[in-house]
């Protein structure tokens, strides 16, 4: 005989999640469920001897879930040669979202300063953003500025106007100081990633996200040379040995970096003005049409319009919920038929 099962949901915004009865472990969301309560939910109490938690056992072909939602945004599908684009990770830029990618120049692609990207396979960060600044990877920091605020990590910074980046051979950045200090002085070796940016070379291999570096004691130098660079190329990510650019006496940029295997696409359409199209379902659709009538109808003083109208809306939206109600549909026969 089949064990018995028991699922519910509860919503929060625009999310849904389904939950189980757990009914062996009585661990779960710290909503406990007593037999001698019915069906009901104790509320923030542990005892008892079931809970509800996320489903404990997959149940082929046995859960379905209709959930109707009216996206506030339209999504371009991917495409890697144009409005795609691979990110390694993120930092904070003067307490802002800043997406890294592998020197990816992204003045050259279709993401641009006040337009909307959609970032999706992020552990943290996937959703719609709306673009401060963009920069190639000889900038301030090289990446995708956001107006998303974060509070924390505030990310650790440092920069300095006249540093020697050496070529590969010897894969160190030297004479950094920041206000006097060596750079371990105020980065020290705590931090897994480092998001380097600046220099004048746009050479891939001198910008980007880093791990592996070091920096120790009251050393001016921060050495590479057994450091590893996470890299993308469209889809593929991976890692490669660090290796520097020479370049004469530039500006570096140096934060804290935090890695994340993540996707950029760009052209996200965000509902704004009266020229968006808005997905509504047909018996809506319809719905808005008679309210709409019934409005200009009451500013008219045109009452009888009016309730014409607002009938017709009422029956639309009944309409609508009536198709979301699965199961067999019949018609009962007048009293005066015949039968």
């Amino acid at each position: 005989m089949a064990s018995r099962k028991d699922y519910t949901y509860q919503i929060k915004g625009n999310k849904l999640s389904l939950l189980e009865r757990d009914q062996t472990s009585g661990t779960g969301l710290n909503y406990v469920y007593a037999g001698t309560d019915g069906d009901g939910v104790m509320d923030g109490t542990t005892s008892g001897s079931i809970s509800l938690t996320s489903p404990i056992e997959s149940v082929i072909e046995g859960i379905e879930i209709e959930y109707a939602y009216s996206p506030s945004y339209i999504i371009p599908p991917k495409d890697y040669s144009t409005t795609t684009h691979g990110l390694v990770g993120w930092t904070v830029v003067d307490g802002y979202l800043t997406f890294i990618g592998y020197n990816l120049n992204w003045t050259t692609t279709t993401i641009a300063a006040n337009e909307h990207i959609y970032v999706g396979d992020s552990s943290r960060w996937s959703g719609v953003h709306k673009v401060q600044e963009v920069q190639a990877g000889t900038g301030s920091h090289g990446g995708i500025k956001t107006y998303t605020k974060v509070s924390s990590p505030a990310g650790l910074y440092v920069t300095d106007t006249s540093v020697t980046w050496n070529a590969a051979a010897t894969n160190t950045i030297t004479g950094l100081l920041v206000a006097g200090a060596p750079f371990s002085d105020s980065f020290g070796s705590g931090a897994e990633y480092l998001s380097i940016s600046g220099g004048s070379s746009a050479a891939k291999t001198q910008i980007g996200l880093f791990s592996g570096w070091v920096c120790s004691g009251v050393s001016t130098t921060l050495d590479l040379s057994n450091a590893t660079q996470y890299t993308v190329d469209d889809a593929t990510y991976g890692t490669t040995s660090a290796a520097l650019a020479g370049d004469t006496t530039q500006a570096i940029y140096i934060r804290q970096g935090y890695y994340d295997n993540a996707y950029v696409i760009s052209d996200v359409d965000v509902l704004s003005d009266e020229s968006d199209d808005i997905d509504v379902p047909p018996y809506l659709s319809k719905a808005l049409v008679y309210y709409v009538k019934a409005k200009v109808a009451e500013d008219a003083m045109n009452i009888e319009a009016k309730e014409y109208m607002m009938r017709e809306f009422r029956k639309m939206v009944e309409k609508h919920e009536s198709s979301k109600i699965a199961g067999s549909r019949g018609v009962m026969t007048g009293p005066h038929s015949i039968r």
